[in-house]
This record gives C-alpha cells, sequence and structure tokens, in this order.
C-alpha cells in the first residue's frame, strides 16, 4: 500500500501548488519591502545627523572666526589646531563649503603666536 505524504499530496494539486508559490512570493516581496524601507530610513538619519554635525561645526568656525578675527584676540597653535581640525571635517569629510571656508580662510590668514 502507498502512503502519501503532504508534499505528495501539495505536487500533484496545482491549486496548491499556486497557493504555496504565491504565499512564498508574498513572504519575500514584504521581507525585500521591509528590507529597503529600514535600509531609506537609515539613509536619511544618516544625512540628518550629517547636516546637523555640519551646521555645529559651521557654528564653532563662526564662534572662532569671531574671536580671533573680529575681536582680534591673539591667535595661538591650540586656535589654529582646533580651526583646522574643525575645517577639514566640515569640509573634507562632510562636504561643507562657502562660508565655512571663507571663515576658516581668514582665521588661517591670522599670524599664530
Amino acid at each position: 500500500m502507498y502512503d502519501t505524504t503532504l508534499m505528495d499530496t501539495i505536487m500533484d494539486n496545482p491549486i496548491a501548488i499556486t497557493a504555496l508559490t504565491s504565499l512564498i512570493s508574498a513572504l519575500v516581496g514584504a521581507l525585500v519591502s521591509g528590507i529597503l524601507t529600514k535600509t531609506r530610513q537609515a539613509a536619511d538619519e544618516r544625512e540628518a545627523y550629517s547636516e546637523a554635525l555640519k551646521t555645529l561645526l559651521k557654528a564653532e568656525l563662526y564662534d572662532l572666526h569671531h574671536r580671533y578675527v573680529e575681536l582680534d584676540e591673539p591667535l595661538d597653535a591650540m586656535g589654529m589646531q582646533l580651526a583646522a581640525a574643525t575645517y577639514h571635517v566640515y569640509h573634507d569629510a562632510l562636504g561643507g563649503n562657502g562660508l565655512g571656508t571663507k571663515l576658516f580662510e581668514q582665521i588661517s590668514a591670522k599670524n599664530v603666536k
């Protein structure tokens, strides 16, 4: 006597094959959609953090510029290192330019004392 298994039953039934194929396709689609959504959310979050950091670094450059250029306080080596480090992250790593570059150039033009 032949004992049929669940797999034999499914394989002999075209409706069951269609249903199983549809279920697997739906699960894979949902999984891929979830992964893409999480990836987009992570990218958006990274962009927001990047923009926030760029803004903070530009504000630091502005404060350093105000101190060393506008108020004409003496610029020591530590102040220049801080300005350079701030600018390089702002410009090189985060793609900042424009005002931050102008501020840094004016700070750099000062003589280090």
